[in-house]
């Protein structure tokens, strides 16, 4: 009877110790990347001692422009693989842009120098020894395992709890009801203590678990509600042609601002890639916060609206336009712009979009574009034909990751569209007008 109980115990002590190490694991391959971070394991030595082989590195998204020699970066080994390298810099190239690498443990710098748009970002902290795990929570085998575990710590507790009501039972029937009971309620006690240091974790773990799952259904719940609005007002009001002949750009949207007007008047204009990529209307209110969360038709949304710059003309006639989007997770609103860094071919299948006006249209062609911080000079507006403003093109293309032979001069009608990038950087998108109907 009390070999049971000893078995009872065991179990449940077990089951507990595989818990509480299943969640130890889980923390530190969880907890960062929701604040932000990418993990990575690091394979080899080449960075010892500062990152020996096999620790986990936390790499935090960064801009280009943070980069400074001697830094250390993570970075894609090319632009059609996903493995990733974690080297210094020692030199940047700017004319090529990009970074000349060197692992520390290693005698001479890589042989491939590392363009900026495969760089990742900085590697912030390490945990030593910890990547000989990281195959359990990014392989198919390792989330299987994980599974496996957690179904013996439910089998173990489950059969623990079998054990002790045996045991409780056997025990009822050999005392005498007075011992009985004293022993019961005794018993009953410290189960009844040992079970709740078990279930409320649980329970709390459950709460926690449903509070993070209710704030993302409400997310993603809102990114669809923008989405459907947004798809209603471009089947409702930009009506697109099949057949179009190559010359004819300005054949292909045609905008009902009339009736559009009627769901908000602030709209200005319309925003059309000719990839179909973006196609949204532009806001104006002469206040920037107030689309920053606002959807065309004023309801709060986290995607908000496209909106232009508080102190530009709303004609579009001025010398440099400013033009707000959110950079959204599912790639709404201006959160397709990202792929003009991130993707080397991206920019010649989209070269060009369109503003749209009741009274004109406008095509651009983009000419640079890069990471700025939130105060960069990007955003001054607005600007005359002097040459303040062709220095201003002018350091705008020094700057860009985007080498072209598009030429930008003071009297060209330029557009800015900017988005949001990690904490404090924006990146902006350059263009200018090619042509006009």
């Amino acid at each position: 009877m009390e070999n049971l109980k000893k078995r009872s115990n065991l179990l449940r002590k077990i089951g507990n110790i595989i818990f509480t190490l299943v969640v130890i694991l889980c923390i530190p391959f969880s907890i960062p990347r929701i604040m932000g971070y990418e993990i990575y394991a690091v394979k080899t030595g080449s960075m010892q001692p500062k990152y020996p082989q096999n620790c986990v590195i936390y790499v935090e998204e960064a801009n280009v422009i943070d980069v400074d020699e001697n830094d250390v970066i993570t970075f894609k080994l090319g632009t059609d693989t996903n493995d990733v390298m974690t080297h210094r810099v020692v030199k940047i190239d700017q004319a090529k842009k990009a970074f000349i690498t060197k692992g520390d443990a290693n005698s001479g710098v890589d042989k491939e120098p590392v363009v900026f748009s495969r760089f990742i970002g900085k590697p912030v902290f390490m945990i030593p020894f910890l990547g000989v795990l990281r195959p359990l929570f990014s392989t198919i085998i390792g989330f299987v395992a994980l599974a496996f575990l957690i179904v013996l710590v439910v089998a173990l507790w489950i059969s623990s709890d079998i054990l002790y009501k045996r045991y409780k039972k056997e025990k009822m029937q050999q005392d005498e009801i007075e011992k009985k009971d004293t022993a019961g309620q005794t018993d009953k006690k410290k189960h009844k203590k040992f079970s709740l240091s078990v279930v409320v974790p649980l329970v709390l773990g459950i709460v926690l678990a449903i509070y993070a799952g209710g704030k993302l259904f409400l997310i993603y719940h809102d990114y669809g509600k923008s989405n459907q609005l947004y798809a209603n007002l471009a089947n409702q009001y930009a009506k697109k042609k099949r057949k179009v002949k190559k010359d004819e750009w300005y054949n292909k949207i045609d905008i009902d601002f009339k009736d559009l007007k009627k769901q908000n008047s602030d709209v200005v204009g319309w925003i059309y890639f000719e990839n179909d990529d973006i196609s949204y209307p532009i806001l104006y209110s002469g206040d920037n916060k107030k689309y920053l969360r606002t959807a065309l038709d004023k309801s709060d949304a986290i995607a908000g609206s496209i909106f232009l710059e508080e102190k530009n003309k709303t004609d579009f006639q001025d010398s440099h336009s400013l033009i707000y989007g959110h950079n959204m997770r599912n790639l709404s609103m201006f959160g397709k712009l990202k792929f003009y860094k991130r993707e080397p071919n991206y920019y010649e299948g989209h070269k060009y979009f369109q503003i749209i006006t009741e009274k004109k249209k406008y095509r651009y062609e983009i000419f640079a574009y890069e990471d700025v911080s939130e105060r960069s000079f990007i955003y001054q507006v607005p600007f005359d034909k002097t040459d303040e403003f062709q220095q201003f093109i002018d350091k705008i293309r020094n700057k860009s990751y985007l080498k072209s032979d598009i030429e930008v001069t003071k009297d060209d009608k330029v557009v800015t569209l900017s988005t949001c990038s990690v904490e404090k950087q924006r990146f902006a998108v350059h263009a200018k007008r090619v042509d006009e109907k």
